[in-house]
Parts: C-alpha cells; sequence; structure tokens
C-alpha cells in the first residue's frame, strides 16, 4: 500500500496509559508505534481483543490479571515486526504484527496451549480518519489448528462476515443452526448457495433455478419460520452438530460433472424445558477446489423438525424434484439417455472388490461397456467423447489388473479410436494415450525388477521418444501437459537443465493459467536463477515469516520437502551437520510442502531438526512451491553470503562440499 513518511518520534518510553491511549484511538482498531519502546502485557492484553462481531468463539488463553505483570512482551524483528507476548509458562499468548511494513499494526493472532488458533487482520491496511490518525479495522477472520477451518471476510465494514473463503461441513452446519436458533438472515445467507455456485458447479439450470427460487428472500422465510415454529418459539440454544460423511454424485441429471455433497446433517438444540430439539439440515455441497477456497454451502433452508416430525432425507441436487424436466445443452436430457444414465449408476453400485476373481471383473466390465457403447449411440449432446474415453479407461484398466493381454486390449482400443475419429475427434488423445500406457506395460513388464542397464535404458528413451512424439500430435490437449511435466521433471533429475528448460517453457507457453503451467513457469525461473538475487518471504510454522533480507550476510539454503520424503531424511545427518559447524554463517530454511502441517512437529521432534520450517498451506501447489516451480523432492537453491544463487539445483554431495567453500 503508498506510505507516507514517517514522522519523527520521540524517543522517551510511552507510559501503559499512553500506550492504552494509542491502542483505543479509533474504535475500528488499534494504532502502534513500532519505534516505541514494547508496550506492558497489560495493554496487549486488555487491549487488544478479536474484533469479529460476537465474538471468535473458540477459547483463547489469558492469565488472570494479577499474572499480567508476570508475561514478557518481545520484539519481533524483521519484515513481519511487532510484538509477541510470552505468558508466567513461557507459552505464547498474542502476536501483534506490521505485516507490510507501513509501520501500523494490522495482524493480530491469539494462542491457547501455545497453539494459535484465531488470527484476524485488515487485509486493505491502515487507513487516514477525519483527523489524520491511521486507523485498522479488522475484515479478515481465520480460525486454525484446534480452532477450525474458517475464513471468513467483512465486505462492508461492520464486523460481521458477509461470506467464507473457507468453512468445513460442520462448521457450515453450525452457523446454520446459530442463525436459525437467532433469527439472523444475514448470517444464514453466507451459508447458502448462490446461483453463481452452482453455475461454476455445472448444475442444471432448471435445477439451478427451482434451488435459487426455494432460497429466495431468506430473511422474510426465516421470520415466518420462527413465527410458525413451537420449537424455535421456546428459545432454543444451539448445543452441536451432526453431519455424515462427504458422498459423490456422478455426472448425470442433476450437473455435468462431479459434486461432492453432505447429506442428512442435523443441528442439536437445548431446549428450556429440558428436552432436545433438531433443525434439519438436509443438503450441503462443496464449493471451490483451491485448498484456501473451499466453502461448504447448503442447498435448501435449514427447518426445525416440530414434535415427531420426520428429519429431512436428500436435498434437491442427490435427489431432484420427481417429474423436473432437466435439460441438457440440447435443450433436454434425452429419456433413453437418462433410463441408461439410471442403468449405469445401480450397475456401478456392485462394482467388484478389487481383490475379486478376474471373471467377476470381466464381466462386470462387459456390462460397463455395453451401457458406454449404447450411451455413445443415443447421447446427442456433448458428452459423447466421453463415453469413447470412459471404453478406453475401461480396456487399459482392465490390462493393467492382468485381466486381459495387451493384444487384446490394442485391438479394442484400435476399435474406439476408428469410432473416435469418424465421430467424436475430441476422445482421441485420451484414447491415444491409454493406448501408449499398454504399449508402456507391455515392453516395460518383460524386464522385470531389477534390469540390466541397457535394456533400461533402450526402454527408458523409447517412453521419451514417445511422449514427444505425443506432445509434438496433440500439443494443446491436457495429457500433453502431463507429458510435458513428466519430461521436464526426468530431464531435471538427469541435470540436463537446458532440455528441461525447453519442455517447462513449452508448458508455461501452452497452458499459461494451468496449475502445471504456473508451476512451468516458475521451475523456468528457479533454473534460470544462478549469479541473480535469491529472493523470498516464507511464514515459519513457529510463527511470523522469515524473508531473504533476514538471511544476508549468511549462506543460505532453501530445501522443499515432506515428511514422506526418503531422499530428504537421508540428507538430513548431513544438513544438520552443516548447521551445527557453520551455523553462525549459515541458514537453512526447511520449506515443508505437505498438505497438511499436522505432521510436521513430530518429524522435527523425532529427527532433531535444528534449523527453521516453513510451511503454507497448498501442498506442491502452495504460493512458494508454484513461484520456485518444485516438482521433485527435495528440491534445493544455495545462495551465497551476499545472496546471489550459486546453484539451483544441486545435489546433497554438491551442498557439501560447496557451503564449507563459500562461508570461508
Amino acid at each position: 500500500m503508498p506510505r507516507s513518511a514517517a514522522p519523527a518520534r520521540l524517543s522517551t518510553r510511552r507510559t501503559a496509559r499512553a500506550w492504552a491511549t494509542a491502542a483505543v484511538l479509533a474504535v475500528a482498531g488499534p494504532l502502534v508505534g513500532l519505534a516505541q519502546a514494547a508496550p506492558p502485557a497489560s495493554v496487549i492484553l486488555s487491549t487488544y481483543q478479536p474484533k469479529v462481531a460476537g465474538g471468535p468463539g473458540v477459547e483463547i488463553e489469558t492469565p488472570p490479571e494479577d499474572q499480567w505483570d508476570q508475561c514478557k512482551v518481545e520484539p519481533i524483528r524483521g519484515a513481519d515486526s511487532g510484538y509477541v507476548v510470552v505468558g508466567p509458562q513461557g507459552q505464547i499468548l498474542r502476536r501483534i504484527l506490521d505485516a507490510d511494513a507501513d509501520d501500523t499494526i494490522e495482524l493480530f493472532i491469539y494462542y491457547n496451549q501455545g497453539m494459535e488458533v484465531y488470527r484476524e487482520w485488515d487485509a486493505d491496511g491502515a487507513q487516514k480518519n477525519a483527523k489524520g490518525e491511521a486507523v485498522v479495522s479488522s475484515n479478515n477472520f481465520r480460525w486454525v489448528n484446534f480452532g477450525g477451518t474458517k475464513w471468513g471476510v467483512d465486505e462492508n465494514g461492520d464486523r460481521k462476515i458477509d461470506a467464507w473463503k473457507r468453512i468445513s461441513p460442520a462448521e457450515a452446519a453450525a452457523v446454520a443452526a446459530e442463525a436459525v436458533v437467532d433469527g439472523d438472515a444475514a448470517k444464514l445467507a453466507t451459508v447458502l448457495v448462490t446461483e453463481a455456485d452452482l453455475k461454476s458447479l455445472g448444475v442444471d439450470e432448471t435445477l439451478t433455478a427451482k434451488i435459487v427460487a426455494d432460497l429466495a428472500d431468506p430473511a422474510k422465510q426465516l421470520a415466518e419460520m420462527r413465527k410458525d415454529s413451537e420449537l424455535l418459539r421456546s428459545n432454543p440454544t444451539f448445543q452441536s452438530v451432526n453431519t455424515g460423511q462427504p458422498g459423490l454424485i456422478l455426472p448425470g441429471e442433476s450437473a455435468r460433472g462431479e459434486l461432492e455433497v453432505v447429506e442428512n446433517s442435523n443441528a442439536l438444540l437445548n431446549v428450556p424445558d429440558g428436552n432436545m430439539g433438531i433443525v434439519s439440515l438436509s443438503e450441503m455441497v462443496r464449493v471451490g477446489d483451491r485448498v484456501d477456497s473451499v466453502a461448504w454451502k447448503l442447498t435448501a433452508l435449514p427447518r426445525p423438525v416440530e414434535g415427531n416430525g420426520q428429519i429431512v432425507l436428500g436435498g434437491p441436487l442427490i435427489q431432484p424434484p420427481a417429474g423436473m424436466q432437466l435439460g441438457d445443452d440440447e435443450g433436454g436430457l434425452d429419456p433413453e439417455v437418462a433410463k441408461l444414465l439410471q442403468e449405469l449408476a445401480k450397475l456401478n453400485e456392485d462394482r467388484p472388490e478389487p481383490d475379486a476373481k478376474k471373471n467377476d471383473h470381466l464381466a462386470f466390465a462387459a456390462k460397463q461397456l455395453k451401457l458406454h457403447r449404447e450411451l455413445f449411440k443415443v447421447d446427442k449432446g456433448n458428452d459423447r467423447p466421453f463415453w469413447l474415453t470412459t471404453q478406453a479407461d475401461t480396456f487399459h484398466g482392465l490390462f493393467l489388473n492382468d485381466h486381459i493381454d495387451a493384444d487384446f486390449a490394442q485391438t479394442e482400443l484400435g476399435k474406439i479410436r476408428k469410432l473416435a475419429a469418424a465421430e467424436a475427434p475430441g476422445a482421441l488423445p485420451i484414447v491415444d494415450q491409454r493406448s501408449l500406457f499398454v504399449q508402456w506395460g507391455e515392453k516395460r513388464r518383460p524386464l522385470g525388477a531389477d534390469p540390466a542397464p541397457a535394456d533400461l535404458e533402450e526402454f527408458e528413451s523409447w517412453w521419451e521418444d514417445a511422449r514427444t512424439d505425443f506432445v509434438k500430435k496433440y500439443p494443446e490437449s491436457n495429457e500433453a501437459a502431463t507429458f510435458l511435466i513428466e519430461l521436464a521433471m526426468e530431464a531435471e533429475q538427469r541435470g540436463e537443465l537446458a532440455e528441461a528448460s525447453d519442455y517447462y517453457r513449452q508448458l508455461a507457453q501452452r497452458f499459461p493459467s494451468s496449475q502445471l503451467g504456473k508451476k512451468a513457469a516458475g521451475a523456468l525461473r528457479r533454473l534460470n536463477l544462478e549469479g541473480k538475487p535469491l529472493e523470498f518471504r516464507l511464514p515459519l510454522r513457529s510463527g511470523g515469516t522469515i524473508t531473504s533480507a533476514d538471511t544476508r550476510g549468511k549462506v543460505t539454503l532453501l530445501t522443499f520437502w515432506n515428511v514422506e520424503c526418503k531422499p530428504c531424511q537421508q540428507n538430513l545427518p548431513i544438513l544438520k551437520d552443516l548447521y551445527q559447524k557453520h551455523g553462525d554463517k549459515l541458514e537453512i530454511i526447511a520449506v515443508n510442502v505437505d498438505e497438511s502441517p499436522n505432521g510436521i512437529a513430530q518429524y522435527v521432534k523425532d529427527n532433531g531438526v535444528p534449523f527453521p520450517i516453513a510451511f503454507e498451506e497448498g501442498g506442491f501447489n502452495g504460493r512458494a512451491a508454484t513461484e520456485f516451480g518444485v516438482v521433485n523432492l527435495p528440491t534445493m537453491i544455495l545462495a551465497d553470503q551476499q545472496g546471489r544463487v550459486v546453484s539451483v539445483n544441486p545435489d546433497i554431495r554438491d551442498v557439501q562440499t560447496k557451503v564449507p567453500q563459500l562461508v570461508k
């Protein structure tokens, strides 16, 4: 954000009263001059409280007031400057931070038993009020670790959450139930599916219109519900929710793609007369596919269960209203297609277990193929190529599981290819890829688990050429993108960086908006870093961040890893030894790319990891892993004391040799 010149500051220490005054300059949020001496713990603990309306609803540790003088306030230096409050037993209680270097605190982190459970921040940065004073107004609220997974956003400055960037099924159910009990229509609306959500999921237009109409004017519907409900008029209180396991709705009548839903959830209420009440939450659907943007939303209004009434089973996505004519791009789902889809869904319920007899798998595949072929004949919509690719998948799968031989699989795939070329060319890339996979198995299996080096080299050369030819034939296909990333990774592992760069470049240019394309662009950047400054900003598992500026003057090694990576663990003793010998001149930052941080603490404890651990959500697709194009583990980047990159793809032997030379 734009920064104005910082005014000159007095060097005198502030009194507790002065700090308290500064902290409450505006009701919207606190203001702190970071050049001043640290505020007393009592000021931070008493004044810096969560701003989200209604409170965060999670336990935040605050010692009794008579212990506040035993708490310590320590400054945090670096890119994220601020203060950390440490309790009498040495546990972290609060962190308040200036996260954007504008000399104003706008990130507030709260702990319980030393573990972060909740944070809130002003994503817009400090604004000026009428008096010209900097004012912070928290508008992002996030629950983490034991606190949950929610991430809410206040869009209008009233400290109430207007939208959820992330919320789990159980949390969404609780929000809905609390809204019904409290009569809060605005809160309820945050967890109701919208027309835009349904369109993004590919839900049928007719069904979308019906769901949107049923959810229209939630304030009016909620008021009428509370007026008519004996349960809600009894002033119950929310107790808990029960949610089922997520289920999958396959492509068909409700939507063109798969839908992940949770059905038949309910909330339990405490009634003043000592009885229990129930609110039925018939169906929730997952909206979004990014790890940091997944919200579960209701497709129907919650309903109180009156007296001995029935809990609503199933919602409109899993059970579209009887008699509704659902359409497709051609203006109506053909009745014959609908009938075959129902037969296919019923057949899939009887899919044999993986360890079933070969004849059971063949019998199931024969029935499945019959339906897929009939669907290809009668479906005149855009799904025709799909019914050919499913047939190709079936024969490929039967070959992989040794239920048919390669000759039979290739014969059938050839028939499918001929049909695709004549009537559904969109299926050709997948059909040819599956045929290529069968060839891979046909050539690789005879070599056994320990092939002769010459035989393996010949096979790998064939496989590289086969994929390269495929990419030339179908350069814009998703399958080509998959092969390009494989070819790039393999070339990089061989140390052939020019060849790897060429594959990464093709992928980045042809698929710039895809995750693979972004990853390839990051890999290109990484492979061209040698001799250039190493720039990074990484969130630390212990709190705060570490940046390239923090490590200037030291040799710096970034190493990307996860807890399952065996080579990473094999490298660890060497890295620990280097860190012990050269720790005053060497900084090693281990950047974890697991999907969840849950296993990191035990790994660090078991392996005695002494250097900083960075972690951010997203795993391999997280920000840092994408920016640096991390596709293999471990991936290491080594920079000298001036921050210039000296090696973009070292193995552990290179690191072991170069670090002692660089620290001299």
